[in-house]
């Protein structure tokens, strides 16, 4: 019987023109990497991320620490629409990372078009956004790249810097429908027959609107056949032209960060798109960081300026970007920049300034994270309470594999590599009469180890349940709470 089940299913996956080859879990598609290779122009690096079970790509261009453009396609195109944008946006220094959308181009392709909605889209270009860490990121975006991106940088807005759009909208719409003979309802009404028949003519559209026939083959690449094509198909039906569309209120609350949006914000839209005409003026009046922009129209360009204008357009973001410099920063600075910390002869008996105030490298994997100012609360010597060290207080500084313990009167300064040469090498507590001391550390389970040179007694730190234990081997144990960050 199972036999006969799995036949049947094999026959019918070949007749629905489905590659179980390429069928990477139950409803996902992938695309065959052939079908991207020696595509004229595109000859970028793919990289990939996994978002919420998907394969999700993106092209990573230009200097790693140049500021970051995020550029968001639309529907039916790829990332393939920037390959002329990109050089010249790394050209002036700048680093472009374009994805692509989850059904199309060389992401994964779910094949129920119940999975496309506004909201499932909006949610893994964030996803994106935060695997990738960017901040002070410019945002441009066209057609549903537009919809989509402004919906993230509204709901993400510490990390964007700057925004940049042409043809597009977030439309946020009342009880009343858009008018029906308008552009749009026209394009809605012709994508309606498209899902009515099953299939969506990705490369001819593109092609045609730009008429340029050579770019038809590349805007076909990522659909082997209209089992592909859930994404390129649904998309115009999600737009939101009625207040009861899902996605209509969250654009509205988008809107309202807008309102108030006092960062760059320019409009590039194309003098031949009967799509997206006129719908520069919304932003154009209602977004304080639009004001006094030099707000350009790129002509002779229709929906996919892009490919039409492409280098001049990524010129109009370079010049933006120039003309809106990012905020001057403090340096931020790594360990090694920083001076290494000693007890100063006698002691000291005010405490010292913090040290790593300036350093920004992550902690290391592993690390316990023992920041802040801690005070001992609780004290046992031999398993028994006891009033010694009871009220201490001590700083712990880190960054990177660097620990700075300081409380009693001494600075211990070291690097957690496991080694009496980065360790602490300083002079030990007074009580121990000033001597000097070599002590390796390391991390092991989340735990903070000290090793004095010469001893068989370890000292550990570590978090639990929010308090900071300390534990000096057998002979003393301390809980600290945290006075403050």
């Amino acid at each position: 019987m199972k036999m006969k089940i799995t036949i049947v299913l094999l026959i019918s996956l070949m007749l629905t023109g489905i590659s179980i080859a390429d069928e990477v879990r139950p409803g996902v598609l992938r695309t065959p990497d052939s079908r991207f290779e020696n595509l004229p122009g595109f000859d970028f690096e793919p990289h990939y991320l996994d978002i919420r079970g998907y394969r999700v790509h993106y092209l990573d261009e230009g200097p790693a620490d140049g500021e970051v453009i995020l550029m968001l396609h639309g529907e039916p195109s790829w990332s393939y629409l920037y390959r002329k944008m990109i050089p010249v946006l790394t050209a002036a220094g700048y680093r472009t990372i374009v994805p692509d959308l989850i059904g199309f181009g060389r992401s994964d392709k779910p094949i129920s078009m119940e999975v496309h909605t506004y909201l499932f889209h909006v949610d893994a270009m964030a996803a994106l956004v935060e695997e990738l860490e960017l901040q002070d990121a410019t945002f441009f975006g066209q057609d549903w790249g537009g919809a989509i991106g402004l919906r993230v940088v509204a709901e993400n807005e510490a990390r964007f810097a700057r925004v940049v759009i042409a043809n597009t909208g977030l439309p946020a719409p009342t009880n009343s429908e858009i008018p029906a003979g308008s552009a749009f309802m026209q394009w809605k009404a012709m994508n309606q027959a498209m899902i009515d028949r099953g299939d969506i003519p990705t490369g001819t559209m593109i092609s045609s609107n730009v008429q340029d026939p050579s770019v038809k083959d590349a805007y076909d690449a990522p659909f082997p056949d209209p089992s592909y094509k859930a994404g390129p198909l649904i998309m115009p039906q999600r737009v939101p032209v009625t207040i009861n569309y899902p996605g209509a209120i969250a654009n509205a609350a988008a809107w309202e960060v807008f309102r108030q949006w006092e960062k760059p914000f320019l409009t590039a839209f194309s003098d031949g798109d009967p799509i997206s005409r006129g719908g520069y003026a919304i932003f154009q009046r209602s977004i304080p960081g639009a004001q006094g922009q030099p707000h350009v129209t790129i002509e002779g360009a229709g929906h996919f300026l892009q490919e039409q204008k492409g280098v001049e357009l990524a010129e109009v973001i370079v010049k933006f970007m120039q003309d809106n410099p990012l905020p001057a920063k403090t340096a931020m600075l790594s360990a090694d920049d920083i001076p290494i910390a000693h007890t100063p002869p006698g002691y000291w008996s005010t405490m010292p300034a913090p040290i790593l105030t300036q350093c920004s490298e992550p902690l290391v994997a592993g690390a316990p994270d023992m920041r802040g100012l801690w005070k001992v609360v609780e004290a046992k010597a031999n398993g028994q309470p006891t009033e010694r060290m009871m009220g201490h207080v001590e700083r712990i500084e880190q960054c990177g594999n660097r620990v700075i313990v300081i409380g009693g009167g001494v600075t211990h300064d070291m690097r957690v590599d496991g080694t009496y040469e980065n360790g602490v090498n300083d002079i030990g507590e007074p009580s121990t009469g000033g001597r000097p001391i070599s002590v390796a550390a390391f991390f092991e389970n989340g735990v903070h180890i000290l090793r004095p040179k010469g001893t068989n007694i370890t000292v550990e730190r570590e978090i639990v349940d929010g308090d900071l234990i300390w534990r000096y081997g057998p002979i003393m144990a301390l809980r600290l709470e945290l006075v403050a960050e």
